[in-house]
């Protein structure tokens, strides 16, 4: 929402715009940037992704750093501890990452042991374990999601509210808010777990 980040040679990650709650990472806040600046902290990124307020940097090491508002545990940490960073900070219990997908306060992360994680914000259902659903709903430590068995992931993607997950067999799931049929699964309601997307 309002800035954008990349990865540039060397994998040093940078972030550019809108910078009210630290979600550039460059250990400011308050402060638009309309040049990229370096995101702080000495990590380097194999890959990036931004929400509304936050954003979050895979490592080579398969470990996920994020930074900005953690005002929903979208950061990974506890919201009563730390409101927020304006650098990359560890997201504990997930590791050998392969993938990460940021949503407006929440983020998920497929693993190599082909298990997909999310955390942060849930009144939609977003984090895909079969809870949530009501107004101010979180949790800050990664939980696993629950896709039916049998199935190998792909990739992930978030949306605003919604995580998609594709499987090798090229069906895709989706779970979170789906009042404006973006679960694709023909009922138009949220999903606290993954539906498959109805083949057209």
């Amino acid at each position: 929402d309002r800035f954008t980040c990349s990865i540039r040679a060397g994998n040093v990650a940078f972030c550019w715009g809108n910078n009210f709650l630290g979600q550039l990472g460059d250990s400011t806040s308050g402060n638009n940037r309309t040049n990229p600046v370096a995101v702080k902290g000495g990590q380097t990124f194999t890959a990036i992704s931004s929400g509304v307020v936050h954003t979050c940097g895979l490592t080579a090491g398969g470990l996920v750093y994020c930074w900005g508002d953690n005002s929903a545990g979208g950061l990974g940490q506890d919201p009563t501890l730390v409101t927020g960073t304006t650098g990359p900070i560890l997201v504990p219990g997930v590791n050998s990452v392969t993938q990460i997908a940021v949503g407006d306060a929440h983020s998920c992360a497929l693993t190599s042991g082909n298990q997909i994680y999310c955390w942060g914000l849930n009144q939609n259902g977003q984090l895909g374990d079969g809870t949530g659903g009501s107004a101010g709903d979180r949790r800050h430590t990664p939980g696993l999601v629950s896709m039916p068995g049998g199935l190998t992931v792909t990739s992930i993607a978030s949306g605003e509210e919604q995580t998609c997950a594709v499987t090798s067999t090229n069906a895709a799931y989706c779970w979170g808010k789906g009042d404006s049929g973006q679960l694709g699964d023909g009922n138009g309601t949220d999903s606290a777990l993954p539906v498959l997307v109805a083949n057209p």
